[in-house]
Order: C-alpha cells, then structure tokens, then sequence
C-alpha cells in the first residue's frame, strides 16, 4: 500500500483575498482609465499596492 501525503497549505484566506482583490481592481483601473474614466487610474495604483501588501502579509506570516 501507498501513503498519501498530505499537505497542509499555511497561506491564510485573508492574504489571498487581498492579493485577489489588488488583481480585481487594478483590471478594474485599467480598463476604467481605458473607458475614460479618471477613477480608473486610482484604482490602477491602489490596486498594485493592495497586492503587494497581501503578497508580503502572506510571506511574513507564512508558517
């Protein structure tokens, strides 16, 4: 018989919906500026910056 190794994912689902939600809004920016749209590039350096944030927040509290 084969174990099954079972592996344990330490990346909290906060960090994850952060880095999900720089993604959501800096698309959202991009095509909002492209549209017209002077909220659009708010949200085109907000977004970045909520990634990174999340991005950093995951490695630092990782295991």
């Amino acid at each position: 018989m084969s174990k099954k190794i079972q592996t344990i994912e330490k990346t909290g689902k906060g960090w994850k919906a952060g880095k999900l939600a720089g993604i959501i809004c800096t698309i959202a920016g991009v095509l909002m500026s492209c549209g017209g749209q002077e909220e659009g590039v708010f949200l085109v350096i907000v977004g970045p910056v909520i990634y990174l944030i999340a991005k950093i927040g995951a490695w630092w509290y990782h295991g």
